[in-house]
């Protein structure tokens, strides 16, 4: 087959991956040149604007065809764009029956009767089959058989009434051996719009069948201990929940939380609080019945799943004897570890009748427990709910708060720790409430749930920003401005466009503003984030205690900025496994070129160690405390003329 196909792969960041020789030359570019371009970048805004419409309708029906001119053609051309869910991948190809030796998938080509016509190179490579042995035969020759004919009635009226279909399938090889493959098959018509027949591409997903088996053990397992983790838990709760109301019986929830430290005070080191935790695993199991449930939903903390129970007075009997256990003392290396337990308990109906009810209570229950002495046990009361201040605060406060200026910008100035220069400015919206005080953007920006007053928001956070507007021209030592930026508010449809818009119209450099957002919130809403930064904007991740943030997260971010949060500059001055997860952001940084901040130094030995750990970018209370636009600008007038 010589004719050659033209395609393309578009990653769901909308940026190319890798094209066919015919595609590049159409484009008049070369493979390095297309790969991690955008289709802005490439096609310009108005053809770029066509190929994202189509890009959305194929991720929503599987497929999508579009006539457009690309490159040097010069007329439209026919072009279907297919979403491959378990790639998550786009696949852009020109619509002709021609079949390429050099596609990376398998290609088959069949006639209207459903009769093979043409086949690729990969093709024989993954079925086995060569070209010869299957022209003019039908697909079922290599089909493994494992599908009922309701799978391909649902097939042929996909193919009949959205003219494509995509979806795994088991074949065969003429050895015998049976593989998953995933297909692509669209219908072929003439020009007068006669169906003509079919084309199919494939790929053997064996192996990424493999990875999923691997991906589904670390996202339902604790990966230090084998026990099931916080999401395996609440659907195993929720089947004990189902039998229990059909048997009418209780069930409860235990929520054990943990610490340890050497008998000298200090902390236990990352290995030694491993093997700490795994002990703790098996002195749990030990004390459980084969039919309860244990699970490690947290670093410290485990949750029980009791059923069976006939009286409160038998849970807290287990409850106690768990607790009693846990005090006993454990020996690491022949050394003593003191260590520290607390429970919390939810029931079932009296608690609540769903798993994730249960979790919370029992959750709510052992945090009071944790204020007391070790040992302690807390079965969940209602007034364990009463609402602090910053919970009762609504919506329609936050509206009345920008209209009566009580919103505020305080700022905080970021600076080089070896010259002491001030290199860039933390931009910090509070809320200067009459009754409780200042309130961290946190604490309000959750409360704005309708489009119009978000949008209100982002208005003023333009208009605030927009004061800064003199500072670049007249400081060029000053390289931005961080702003921290809750991303589910920009989820719904315009909204970014909207925020954006609101920052254009202020006259803000874009190249200037660095968006804070937590890494998780970057993971999840990753469509909001690439928006934003195809705008030029610069991109700051908050690296959270707790979370295991990898080099490949990292690289597939491509973040300006590492902010390391104050917990953690506090916390490793006294904790070891602290102090190496900060060694760990820092020398990870450092691989990808990445800028690393600490936030929230207060003192000279946190400043020393974090120098000391190659840390060059910091801010905090050592530094200065917050000041407003006018203070601002004073600092930086009397900094940069001292210089």
């Amino acid at each position: 087959m010589d004719v050659p196909l033209s395609f393309a792969w578009i990653d769901n960041q909308q940026r190319y991956q890798t094209a066919s020789e015919s595609y590049l030359e159409l484009l008049e570019l070369n493979a390095e040149q297309l790969s991690g371009a955008s289709l802005t970048a490439i096609h310009g805004v108005e053809r770029a604007a066509i190929l994202k419409k189509q890009l959305l309708q194929a991720h929503d029906k599987g497929c999508a065809d579009v006539q457009l001119e690309l490159g040097t053609a010069t007329t439209p051309g026919c072009w279907r764009i297919f979403w491959n869910e378990l790639q998550q991948l786009y696949l852009i190809s020109e619509q002709s029956p021609a079949v390429a030796d050099n596609d990376p998938q398998a290609l088959m080509v069949a006639d209207q009767g459903n009769r093979i016509s043409a086949v690729n190179r990969r093709f024989s490579e993954i079925t086995g089959y060569t070209e010869t042995e299957v022209i003019g035969q039908e697909p079922s020759l290599f089909s493994a058989g494992q599908a009922d004919n309701s799978f391909y009635n649902d097939l042929w009226i996909r193919l009949s009434r959205d003219g494509c279909w995509q979806g795994e399938r088991w074949q065969r090889r003429p050895d015998g051996q049976v593989y998953p493959v995933w297909y692509s098959i669209t219908a072929r018509h003439n020009p007068a719009g006669e169906l003509i027949g079919y084309s199919a591409r494939f790929s053997d997903i064996s192996g990424l069948r493999d990875e999923q088996a691997l991906l589904s053990q670390s996202a339902h397992y604790d990966a230090l201990t084998g026990l099931p983790n916080q999401n395996l838990l609440l659907d195993l709760l929720s089947g004990r929940l189902r039998r229990s109301s059909k048997q009418n019986d209780a069930v409860a929830l235990l929520m054990i939380e943990v610490a340890a430290r050497r008998k000298s005070g200090e902390g236990l080191s990352g290995g030694e609080n491993e093997d700490w935790l795994q002990a703790v695993t098996e002195r749990l199991q030990s004390l459980l019945r084969s039919s309860d449930i244990l699970a490690r939903c947290a670093p410290g903390r485990f949750a029980v799943v009791l059923t069976n129970l006939r009286h409160q007075n038998e849970l807290l009997t287990v409850a106690g004897r768990l607790m009693e256990q846990m005090s006993e003392p454990f020996y690491l290396d022949h050394r003593e570890v003191d260590m520290s337990a607390w429970l919390g308990i939810a029931c079932c109906p009296d608690h609540g009748d769903s798993a994730r009810q249960l979790m919370v209570r029992a959750e709510m229950a052992a945090r009071v427990a944790s204020r007391e002495k070790p040992g302690s046990i807390r079965l969940y009361e209602q007034r364990m709910e009463q609402k602090s201040g910053t919970d009762s605060l609504k919506e329609v406060d936050i509206i009345e708060a920008i209209g009566a200026g009580e919103l505020k910008m305080r700022y905080l100035t970021i600076y080089h720790a070896s010259s002491h220069r001030a290199e860039a400015i933390q931009a910090l919206p509070v809320w200067q409430h009459p009754q409780q005080g200042e309130l961290g953007a946190g604490a309000f920006t959750p409360l704005l749930r309708s489009g119009e007053q978000r949008q209100r928001y982002q208005h003023w956070l333009a208009q605030q920003l927009a004061r800064l507007n003199d500072l670049w021209p007249r400081f060029s030592k000053l390289h931005f401005v961080t702003l921290p930026l809750d991303l589910s508010q920009l989820v719904a449809p315009g909204a970014t466009l909207l925020w954006l818009e609101a920052l254009q119209r202020q006259k803000i450099p874009p190249e200037r503003v660095m968006i804070e957002v937590d890494a998780r919130d970057a993971m999840l809403f990753e469509g909001v984030l690439f928006d934003l930064l195809e705008a030029d904007l610069m991109l700051a991740i908050r690296a959270e205690d707790g979370l295991d943030l990898g080099i490949d997260q990292l690289r597939d971010l491509q973040p300006e900025l590492l902010r390391i949060n104050h917990h953690l500059v506090a916390a490793q001055e006294r904790d070891v496994a602290k102090h190496q997860l900060v060694d760990q952001l820092l020398e990870k940084a450092r691989t990808l070129g990445i800028a690393v901040l600490a936030e929230g130094v207060a003192t000279t030995g946190q400043l020393a160690l974090l120098r000391s750990q190659g840390c060059a970018l910091m801010e905090g209370p050592y530094f200065g405390r917050p000041l407003d636009t006018e203070q601002i600008h004073e600092q930086l007038v009397l900094e940069m003329s001292a210089i």
